[in-house]
């Protein structure tokens, strides 16, 4: 069986997943497209290429004078990826089977060194790239935009991926995924195929999907004391209600903003001295995320994670 995530589509809107390898064959949870999106939304990645804590930006550029960097380029990756098998399995595998599919092994990779390394890192930050677009995604769903795919993503528009056929007392289809922002495109296709039912929860401000079409504001989550929103929020007195929604709403308010700076940027490729990369995106949401998290959990006091939350808007940064 050929390396790859296989997964099989279930009418009940069940996924069921598992990982070939060339040592094992790893059955995963079976889970929902909704559940499997949302969740990717909220992964933190181990390896954070945008801050480059290995120097391997530094090494990309200097591998056409030493060639072999492009091998220790390659260690590295790999290494990363038997780092985390065990506690992000598709990540790993998949990071693995796009480069061998993408990039040619140190030991034949030709003279185009630096365009191979280049194209190496690249493997890394994929997933990284559609974790945006689910992010992106959801976010609209939220707010009750249409997603124009044909437009403005491509990889939504058309996603090509492997079909398998097996036969055993029935035909069974299943896809085959050797990338994973190939198998995160697919899923967001079959998320907004189903016309999904989106919201955020009113007390934790993350993305959920109600059990049915009537109006929740709280999800199930846990949030402080092994207990839920649904437990916690409306039992709240004034003075609590005010201070988390405050908190939540100047996440959302900032989260919302600068999303609105990337797309604007990578997107319709407009430029603007406000513009904001992925990278600082990022460094913002992992500090704003853990901010957040420890005010609902009473681990950080209200004016704190607001601070941490906050960033200037247009009319701050020019009055400053």
């Amino acid at each position: 069986m050929q390396t790859g995530l296989y997964v099989t589509l279930t009418p009940d809107g069940t996924i069921k997943r598992h990982l070939s390898t060339n040592e094992e064959e790893m059955l995963l949870p079976d889970t929902t497209v909704a559940e499997e999106l949302i969740q990717f939304s909220e992964k933190c990645f181990l390896l954070d290429l945008d801050k480059d804590p290995q120097g391997m930006w530094e090494l990309v550029q200097r591998v056409d004078e030493k060639p072999e960097l492009y091998a220790e380029l390659w260690e590295v990756v790999a290494v990363y990826c038997q780092l985390i098998q065990k506690s992000d399995p598709i990540h790993s595998v998949l990071t693995r089977t796009k480069m061998e599919d993408e990039v040619p092994p140190p030991f034949r990779e030709g003279a185009q060194r630096k365009e191979n390394a280049i194209t190496l890192l690249s493997c890394l930050t994929a997933a990284r790239m559609a974790q945006l677009l689910t992010i992106h995604v959801l976010n609209n769903l939220c707010l009750g935009k249409t997603i124009r795919a044909k437009s403005r993503h491509v990889n939504l528009y058309q996603c090509c991926v492997t079909t398998v056929f097996t036969l055993e007392d029935t035909l069974e289809t299943q896809y085959l995924f050797r990338s994973e922002d190939t198998y995160y495109y697919f899923l967001l296709q079959q998320f907004l195929a189903s016309k999904p039912n989106v919201a955020r929860c009113e007390y934790c401000g993350r993305v959920f999907i109600p059990k049915t079409r009537k109006k929740t504001k709280y999800c199930d989550r846990i949030v402080r004391d092994g207990k839920t929103c649904k437990q916690i929020a409306p039992h709240l007195n004034r003075k609590e209600r005010a201070s988390a929604d405050r908190v939540i709403s100047e996440f959302n308010r900032v989260n919302d903003m600068l999303l609105h700076r990337v797309e604007r940027a990578e997107y319709d490729k407009r430029e603007s001295p406000i513009d904001l990369t992925r990278e600082e995106y990022y460094a913002w949401l992992d500090k704003a995320v853990c901010a957040r998290d420890r005010y609902l959990a009473g681990q950080l006091p209200e004016e704190e994670a607001v601070q941490i939350i906050h960033m200037p808007t247009i009319q701050e940064l020019r009055e400053s």
